[in-house]
Order: C-alpha cells, then structure tokens, then sequence
C-alpha cells in the first residue's frame, strides 16, 4: 500500500486534539494546554484540529499527529504511524489493499454519505411539513375550512403532504 495514502488516510481520522488527550491524559481548554513535552506552569501548548497541527510558545516543538507521536513516546516515524493506527484501531498498516479496491471503497462511501445527507434533508422537510399541518389543523376549526376548501387541497398539494396527515386531522 501506498505510504502517502496510509499517512493521508491516519490523518483525515484522527485529530490532533484527539490525540493529545488520548495520550497525555489531559484536558484542552479552548485548544491549549499544559505541554506535556516539558514542564511548565502556564499553558503554551497550542492545537489546530482544522489544521491538523500542534505549537508549543515553550519549547518550539510543533507538528503534525506523527510528530508529536515522535516527540511524546521517542520513537521513529515508522513505529509513530504503527503507532497511531494501532492505538485508534484503524487497521491500515495491517491490511494490503490494492489503491483500485481503496477508490472503489471511497466512492462507495461517499455515496452512502450522500445519501444519509439527502434521508436528514427530507426528515427535516417533512417534520417542518408536519409541524404546518398540524398548526393549520389547530388553528382551523371545522366550519371555518369548509368556504376555503379549494385553497385547503392547492395548500396540500403543494406541500405534499401525505395522506395519513390529511386523515389525522379528519379532513
């Protein structure tokens, strides 16, 4: 497998943030803190998860997830990825997949993306549809919606509100 793509992939799942606080055991607070490279007694330690990058003001240590892995545990950079993929269970060094099958896998999932994206769109369209429905239908008493029928069914159709709805409020 391509060792650029093991890199890339290790970095788009893990972020830095993540990270740090994985290891060290410490809390960022609005993305800073104590640096767990040396010791200090005011925060200097600084993290970019958009950036995918870490700055120390202290120490000028700064880098990406595989440095600071190099810099934390002391090892080299091969052990650092073996690292990080083990530590957050990504199975990438382990697996020999051909760069066909990763393109494939890739498409795939961003399809399934895609369509999750367009499944919340239209639940959010129709719970606000739903929730007009219901107004109407509380608002609108029988004996008042009769004279506006014709308006009423346009109204309906253009929504497109599903028949249930129409039969709970008993029109």
């Amino acid at each position: 497998m391509n060792p650029n793509y093991i890199k890339e992939e290790i970095r788009s799942q893990v972020k830095i943030s993540h990270l740090v606080t994985t290891l060290t055991g410490a809390k960022l607070d609005r993305n800073k803190m104590l640096c767990p490279l040396h010791s200090e007694k005011t925060p200097s330690f600084f993290v970019n998860d958009e950036k995918g990058l870490f700055y120390c003001q202290g120490c000028g240590a700064g880098g990406d997830i595989f440095k600071f892995v190099q810099l934390y545990n002391q090892v080299p950079f091969n052990e650092a990825v073996s690292f990080i993929d083990s530590e957050f269970n990504l199975g990438l060094t382990n697996t020999r997949v051909k760069y066909g099958q990763y393109l494939q896998a890739k498409n795939r999932a961003n399809k399934r993306l895609d369509e999750e994206k367009q499944i919340v769109k239209s639940n959010a369209r129709y719970d606000k549809i739903a929730q007009e429905y219901r107004f109407c239908v509380i608002a609108l008493r029988p004996g008042i919606l009769e004279p506006f029928s014709d308006l009423w069914a346009y109204y309906i159709n253009r929504k497109t509100y599903l028949d249930y709805l129409i039969e709970e409020g008993g029109y």
